[in-house]
């Protein structure tokens, strides 16, 4: 036992690991510096709006449909049947070559047309949000008008990185989140520290966007084949993807739903100031998450590979290490959070009391810790193009939801972000479930030297 635990334990690093790990350490340097800034540049009030429109944007994941998660495992059980020739265009089978540009062509199309509804959509959501608690407060109108449209610009671009990530371009696709969320959080900072106030949301997402360009040169020519139809048949879109992408999606915009309401429904509740105590806080729990989800992303398309390839052996092993590091760093890093946070209180920093205290800041970190680290669970199964967990991601939310607006209702901000715990540790039992269950059935019960049927490959 303890041999296999050390064997778990044993992470290899590589090029796209290691700059995941630098994402997660620019989102630490990011998070507080930002929150700093917001606090510094930006009235109580503002602060509210702030983070109120910050959790919107983030909603557009929701509209994603689950393309995001659902295509790179589908591209890569294309991409292993298909090479580069010295310029980097793909070659191989014209069937397979045809099935992958297909994949990408239709997914590319859908960000494309769907972008300026996007962008409609959020307007819309947002000015009834703020609007209702400040009616006679139109400041924010315009920022938010063009933090609208450069966000349906980005959301448009988006199937780059996806696509590369599927073509087993793993390591460039790291390296541009890394740069990307970078110079995204320093095109904010000069605008909050110009005084753009809640243009930088803007200037944010306008930096987002512009550097999904620096893939599309470097990989021109890999991308240059999706400009054709393809000759061959492609994928049956409604045959073959369409069967799990609606599960994927309907969790997707459950989730992102249930999690972006949050904000809105303390802002309304409690007033823009508690608001946005959360929403730093929030910022917080958002590092962890980072650091959490990490080991899985990294290792998404070798799990895919791995799949197809039918080795369950190493199969296995990857996906055990990267649930316990998931777990052990969101750990550590929650640690250190609370202990930074302690240190700004003993220090009596203005910064601490734009947060929320120590102990509802360590709900949080707890449920994000708890609900993600089975993220790597996620990402086994929809590598083998199964999707069962539409029924925990619609109780999460739908339980999130309830509970955070009747506990803000009686307990005010540690009703809020006790929801968030109730609601992560009532579906991981479920998740751990649902999982093992799927395993035992495809591959047997052994966790070495399986005895299911891809074990001549271990």
């Amino acid at each position: 036992m303890r041999q296999k635990l050390a064997l778990i334990l044993r992470w290899e690093f590589d090029a796209s690991l290691v700059y995941g790990i630098l994402s997660a350490v620019r989102g630490l340097a990011v998070g507080p510096t930002t929150g700093l800034m917001v606090v510094t540049f930006l009235s109580t009030r503002d602060q509210g709006y702030y983070y109120c429109f910050r959790s919107l944007l983030g909603a557009v994941l929701a509209a994603e449909l689950g393309i995001q998660s659902m295509l790179p495992p589908l591209l890569s059980h294309e991409w292993i049947h298909l090479k580069q020739d010295d310029l980097g265009t793909p070659q191989g089978e014209e069937a397979r070559l045809a099935r992958w540009i297909s994949l990408c062509r239709a997914s590319a199309l859908y960000y494309l047309c769907f972008a300026p509804v996007l962008s409609c959509i959020l307007f819309f959501i947002g000015s009834r949000t703020v609007s209702a608690s400040a009616p006679t407060d139109l400041s924010w109108r315009l920022p938010w008008a063009v933090a609208c449209g450069l966000c349906a610009l980005e959301f448009g671009l988006r199937p780059v990185p996806i696509i590369l990530e599927g073509s087993q371009k793993v390591t460039a696709v790291f390296r541009l989140r890394m740069w990307q969320g970078l110079l995204a959080a320093l095109a904010g900072w000069a605008a909050l520290a110009g005084g753009g106030g809640l243009w930088c949301l803007a200037a944010s997402m306008g930096v987002g966007a512009l550097m999904f360009l620096w893939p599309v040169w470097e990989f021109r020519r890999l991308l240059r084949p999706l400009l054709r139809r393809p000759i061959a048949p492609g994928v049956s879109w409604r045959k073959e993807v369409w069967p799990m992408q609606w599960r994927i999606g309907l969790s997707s915009l459950a989730l992102n739903l249930a999690t972006s309401s949050v904000i809105p429904i303390v802002f309304s509740r409690l007033g823009p100031e508690v608001a946005g105590q959360l929403g730093l806080s929030f910022a917080i729990g958002q590092l962890v998450t980072t650091v959490v989800v990490i080991w899985g992303q990294t290792r998404a398309p070798e799990i895919a590979r791995l799949v197809a390839t039918k080795h369950s052996g190493p199969l296995h092993l990857l996906l055990y290490r990267a649930v316990a590091f998931a777990f052990l760093s969101g750990i550590l890093v929650s640690a250190a959070a609370l202990l930074a946070q302690g240190l700004l209180f003993y220090l009596k920093l203005k910064l601490y009391y734009r947060l929320l205290p120590i102990g509802p800041t360590a709900i949080l970190l707890a449920a994000a810790v708890f609900y993600h680290c089975t993220s790597p669970l996620a990402i086994y199964l929809r590598a083998h193009r199964y999707e069962p967990y539409l029924k925990t991601a619609l109780i999460y939310s739908l339980a999130l939801v309830t509970t955070t607006y009747f506990l803000t209702n009686a307990y005010g901000i540690i009703g809020a972000v006790s929801a968030q715990l109730v609601a992560a540790l009532l579906v991981l039992p479920l998740n751990l479930a649902i999982w093992w269950s799927f395993r035992r059935r495809t591959y047997g019960v052994a966790v070495q030297g399986e005895s299911g049927p891809h074990a001549q490959n271990d």
